[in-house]
């Protein structure tokens, strides 16, 4: 009766399909928008330094470099083909446009069985359009929460015989996927087993462990390899000075922060669960505060990103929903719990703490949208959907450490970047960059960017002289930080190592507001120690005169 209701006008349908396809259109022009030389360019970096020959876990002790072996083959048939890194950045965006396109298809076919195949489909664009960040990226955060929804997907529709044969290997192997990206995603996988996997018939259990095996396999040989200093650097890079439990409440600390209005917000939350609870008369009431609902979780916290701490909200608010309302078992089993498990493991991952839940919990505000629309019975209930896509949309127009769109009147035409559009600046800086890399670098040494720079490492085929890609990590180790200085200012430090270095300037240009900061050897910004130099090598940036 609800889809009769809600869609027996074929106008409001057409629209929904129509505002679908919008919206993919959009998201894929997002894709040659903006240039990260961090974070973005970090993902890239560790699988590249894979493909020159670097060993995971000996060579590069980063905690998250896990999820560059998801991308490894990837970045080496595409350097293999091109001869080089040339637009290896904006390839990976589409690598995690196209994974994403598989995630709105399988969540269309979920979602289909319990309203229209229009606002499904709206709902299902919601992994798509999210691009946390503003990163569009395949990240350790991407991969694993990609992967595990994807299990999550196949493991309903197995559930409904629609992959019998298929569907628990394919949840298995997705699954391992994800906990290869980012292990702390184990434990969402366990809650998910223990919810869903009960009572279930052997071939269940067996293809769901027999996919695991699959998925974890061909990574067996590169765990292997992992070392006590990788061991003690994720230790400490975990800890950052505080317990675990420690880490735990300051994570459910946050809820309260990031809430805007909490008291409204509680009142019109109590006053939808009560309506909808006790009155079969009032939809109109209903229909109302939902929309005010969702209009509140608009002005989530803005100081991370307007669409992760949006969804993040959404999840959270969606749990008293849920509780209250009790829907399907199958959704909120399959589904929705799990994902909030996910949620707090991603937050507790994350540095950025409660916001970063958003890549973990983006199932949950998914279908808290879609049940808060469920309560108007009538064809305002596509409302919450469209609001919360439209929000995600008009988000997209915040680039990670990049300037106003209106100002990318640059388009790189080759290097890593090749593509992708930015301000004059940041072209003109990266320009400067390679042709410094052409004068003066020889790619049979190795290289070191002093002090962060993993965007300069896509751009040589010298490996890396450090232990992390994302340059020597600001994290406090037993050895003064007096020895790096050492190393820089020091001349005949520098040649008893055989260490070329080039005091550097960093550019960066964010939201019309621009930073360059001077690392020079006393810089407060330097807090290395000497053993993430690892070998004799070249450092090269641009030259602060």
């Amino acid at each position: 009766m609800f889809r009769q209701a809600l869609f027996g006008h074929g106008l409001l349908e057409r629209g929904l399909w129509a505002f679908g396809l919008l919206a993919i259109l959009v998201t894929f022009a997002r894709m040659f928008l903006g240039a990260d030389f961090m974070d973005e360019a970090f993902y890239a970096a560790m699988a590249w330094r894979f493909v020159l020959g670097d060993t995971p876990f000996v060579d590069e002790i980063n905690p998250v470099q896990t999820a560059a072996l998801l991308t490894r083959p990837f970045v080496w048939l595409y350097t293999s083909l091109v001869g080089d890194t040339s637009g290896l950045l904006l390839a990976l965006r589409m690598l995690w446009f196209a994974g994403n396109l598989g995630l709105v298809y399988l969540g269309w076919r979920v979602l289909r069985a319990h309203t229209s195949s229009a606002l499904a489909f709206v709902i299902a664009l919601f992994p798509l359009i999210l691009v946390p960040i503003g990163l569009p990226a395949p990240s350790y955060n991407t991969c694993a929460s990609g992967g595990f929804a994807a299990g999550l997907y196949l493991a309903i529709l197995a559930k409904r015989g629609e992959l019998a044969r298929f569907g628990w290997m394919g949840s298995g192997l997705c699954h391992a996927l994800a906990c290869i990206a980012l292990p702390t995603y184990a434990l969402p996988c366990v809650i998910f087993l223990l919810i869903n996997l009960r009572g279930e018939a052997r071939r269940a259990w067996l293809g769901y462990c027999v996919g695991g095996l699959i998925g974890a396999l061909p990574f067996v040989r590169d765990l292997a390899r992992i070392e006590p200093q990788t061991l003690n650097y994720t230790a400490e890079y975990w800890e950052r000075g505080r317990t675990w439990s420690e880490h735990v409440f300051e994570v459910l600390g946050q809820v309260w922060q990031v809430i805007p209005q909490p008291l409204w917000l509680g009142v019109a939350l109590g006053l939808l669960v009560l309506a909808w609870r006790f009155s079969q008369r009032s939809r109109g009431i209903v229909t109302a505060l939902a929309a005010v609902l969702v209009l509140l979780l608009c002005f989530a916290d803005q100081r991370w990103a307007t669409s992760v701490c949006f969804t993040t909200l959404v999840a959270l608010i969606g749990s008293a929903l849920v509780l209250a309302i009790q829907p399907e078992q199958e959704l909120t089993r399959g589904l929705f719990w799990p994902a909030i498990a996910a949620l707090f493991v991603a937050a507790w991952t994350s540095g950025n703490g409660l916001v970063n839940g958003a890549f973990g919990g983006w199932p949950a505000a998914m279908l808290t949208l879609f049940w808060l629309g469920r309560a108007a019975k009538n064809h305002w209930g596509a409302l919450p959907a469209l609001t919360g896509s439209a929000l995600l949309i008009l988000a997209q127009r915040q680039p990670y450490n990049e300037d106003l769109f209106t100002r990318f009147n640059e388009r790189f035409t080759e290097g890593p970047f090749k593509g992708l559009w930015t301000s004059k600046d940041k072209r003109g800086y990266l320009d400067g960059l390679r042709g410094d890399l052409r004068a003066c670098v020889d790619e049979t040494k190795p290289i070191l960017f002093a002090h962060q720079f993993p965007a300069g490492y896509l751009f040589t085929r010298s490996r890396p002289a450090t232990h992390s890609s994302f340059g020597l990590l600001r994290v406090r180790y037993e050895t003064p930080e007096e020895h790096y200085r050492r190393l820089l200012e020091d001349v005949e430090f520098r040649r008893v190592l055989g260490l070329q270095i080039v005091r550097v300037r960093w550019f960066q240009v964010q939201w019309d507001r621009r930073y360059e900061w001077p690392y020079t050897g006393g810089d407060e910004w330097i807090e290395a120690q000497e053993r993430l130099v690892k070998r004799p090598a070249w450092a090269i940036y641009r030259v602060v005169r």
